[in-house]
């Protein structure tokens, strides 16, 4: 595949692209200031994507958590499911998305991703997806279309309400936020072996 292709290229994540609307109302209602702490050991890091997860289920309720490195008080992530398992707390705040994400199996992880006004995710790569054999996908929820930007290889694509976008993660990447609203996509890592779309 290139660096970037369309959601169309995985055709049964058209479930996802034709309830974007549905998801965009649950999901951009959610309180913006409910940052849950996740540092464990206090390094001001982010985890391995399994034990960050296991440390968000621990605290025992839905919320926010920051992102990591220099842009994290710019960025915010709200854990939903791994490894096709809903996380617990969020279901009642948002019945339909869940039953929505409920259908489809392949699933590493999905979650919530908001760069508020001038985010940016410096230049980075996800080497364990390469191994895990894993695509990430980019669902545009709410955004201001013209600002907001993302680039894998070099190859820029600019990110837009109701797209979707696939990239390899384990290549080098980076996205940023230039306009005055909050940029919110729903962020999947998957399996394109193992991905199915099977209606409740």
């Amino acid at each position: 595949m290139g660096s970037i292709v369309s959601h169309t290229a995985y055709p049964k994540l058209a479930h996802l692209v034709s309830n974007w609307e549905v998801i965009r109302d649950e999901c951009a209602a959610l309180d913006r200031t409910n940052i849950l702490i996740v540092d464990p050991d206090g390094t001001g890091t982010e985890k391995q994507n399994p034990d960050l997860l296991k440390t968000v289920a621990a605290v025992g309720r839905a919320g926010w958590f920051d992102g990591w490195g220099p842009v994290k008080e710019k960025w915010l992530k709200f854990a939903l499911v791994f490894e096709d398992e809903r996380m617990p707390f969020w279901l009642e705040l948002c019945p339909k998305t869940a039953h929505v994400l409920s259908a489809m199996r392949g699933i590493h992880l999905a979650g919530l991703s908001l760069f508020k006004p001038g985010g940016w995710l410096p230049p980075h790569s996800h080497p364990e997806l390469a191994a895990g054999q894993f695509l990430s996908f980019h669902l545009g929820l709410e955004m201001e279309n013209e600002f907001n930007y993302l680039n894998v290889d070099g190859e820029f694509v600019r990110e837009e309400e109701g797209r979707g976008i696939v990239f390899d993660g384990s290549n080098l990447h980076y996205a940023f936020n230039f306009s005055e609203r909050d940029r919110l996509i729903l962020y999947i890592e998957f399996s394109p072996q193992r991905l199915r779309y099977v209606p409740a």
